[in-house]
């Protein structure tokens, strides 16, 4: 038994043995992702796996009825498992694109009063007058945001500029058009 040899060859035996796990392992990991180093890896646990059955059989594993045959066969049988049960061509679905900006939501501005919201002609930029308690009329300019759709599948209402203000409705509409304009 593998007990009774060189120190090399146990740490090479499991070494082997936690590398065919660890290869079955990131071959399942890597797969979801759709890359070629699944492949690879499934291949090398495959392999990996084969050389601890062979040293397990030239240590005598197949004449003993132990502990020892099991665990000998064992990352040979998972990493087959592995490569062969996983599915071979993954249907990659499309990814979905963006949803246009959401123009039904209600805006709410904390401690102030949405008097008007408009879009520019997209409507991807926005601006938004309020007013606050003290009679303030507030220009807040915001963009459709969707820069982490594609891994977070989330698209908002992003501020872009806040900071202009001023004593009249006519003038808060004024420089939210030109906000619409730049923007």
């Amino acid at each position: 038994m593998l007990a009774h040899v060189s120190p090399f060859v146990i740490f090479g035996f499991w070494g082997l043995y936690l590398t065919a796990f660890v290869f079955a392992g990131v071959s399942m990991a890597t797969y979801v992702r759709r890359t070629f180093l699944s492949t690879i890896m499934a291949f090398l646990a495959v392999v990996s796996g084969l050389i601890i059955a062979w040293l397990g059989v030239e240590d005598g594993a197949l004449r003993q009825h132990n502990w020892f045959s099991v665990v000998t066969f064992l990352p040979a049988a998972f990493a087959v498992f592995v490569a062969v049960l996983r599915p071979h061509s993954p249907v990659a679905s499309e990814p979905s694109p963006p949803p246009p900006p959401d123009t039904t939501s209600d805006v709410c501005v904390s401690g102030q009063t949405v008097i008007e919201v408009s879009y520019d002609e997209s409507q991807f930029h926005r601006a938004i007058i309020t007013r606050d308690t003290a009679g303030i009329y507030r220009v807040r300019t915001e963009v459709w945001d969707t820069t982490y759709w594609d891994e977070l599948q989330t698209a908002f209402w992003c501020q872009r500029h806040l900071g202009t203000f001023t004593d009249t409705l006519d003038s808060a509409r004024l420089l939210a058009s030109e906000h619409l304009s730049i923007a």
